[in-house]
Formats: C-alpha cells, sequence, structure tokens
C-alpha cells in the first residue's frame, strides 16, 4: 500500500523516499488508528493539532481493507523518530514540518 499509493513521493522510511518528512518510528508516536485518520482525513488531524499549522497532505480515499493494512504497517514502524520527534498534535508527535510551514515545534 505504501509503495502503490506512492507515499515515497512526499515521505521517507529507512531513507528511502523524500528524506525532509521521514515516517521511521511514526508507530513510537501515533496510534495505527490515528494514522489513518492522518491518511484519510487529515483535515481532523489538523484540528486536533496543539500549535496550528498546514499539514497539506490531501486526504486519500483507500478501500477499508487497504487503509487498515497501511495503518497497521506505518504503526508497526516503531524505532526512534528523527528531529521531528518532539512535534506534537493534541498529544502524540508526528512529523508535520512535512506538511506545515517549515516553522519546528516542540
Amino acid at each position: 500500500m505504501y509503495d502503490a499509493n506512492k507515499c515515497i513521493t512526499c515521505h521517507a522510511i529507512d531513507g528511502k523516499g523524500m528524506k525532509k518528512c521521514p515516517l521511521d518510528g511514526i508507530g513510537t508516536k501515533l496510534s495505527a488508528d490515528d494514522i489513518k485518520k492522518c491518511i484519510a482525513t487529515p483535515a481532523e488531524m489538523e484540528a486536533k493539532q496543539a500549535v496550528k499549522q498546514p499539514l497539506k497532505m490531501k486526504a486519500f480515499k483507500l478501500a477499508p481493507a487497504d487503509l487498515d493494512a497501511l495503518g497497521a504497517y506505518l504503526g508497526s514502524l516503531k524505532k526512534k523518530m528523527s528531529q521531528f520527534a518532539n512535534v506534537v498534535i493534541g498529544g502524540p508527535g508526528l512529523p508535520i514540518e512535512c506538511h506545515g510551514t517549515g516553522r519546528m515545534t516542540g
């Protein structure tokens, strides 16, 4: 699902893809359900941010099974996150620098 939806265009895993927006360790900061919300309804996740910044991510319309598979895969990425580890969206962190205004918050 990650490859099929060309997530690599904007995100990276293990240094492969857009290195500015790594997803390594995203499962440490967000649940699979929150990851699925980021994919399907990014505006909803944007509204939960402690510091309001646009996510600049379009909503992806995936079949429920595909969204579950992608959420589970990204949720399994539990290793330490990069420099974005302290960015907060209503509690757990998400690397909003990728989709934000270029300002880092922590």
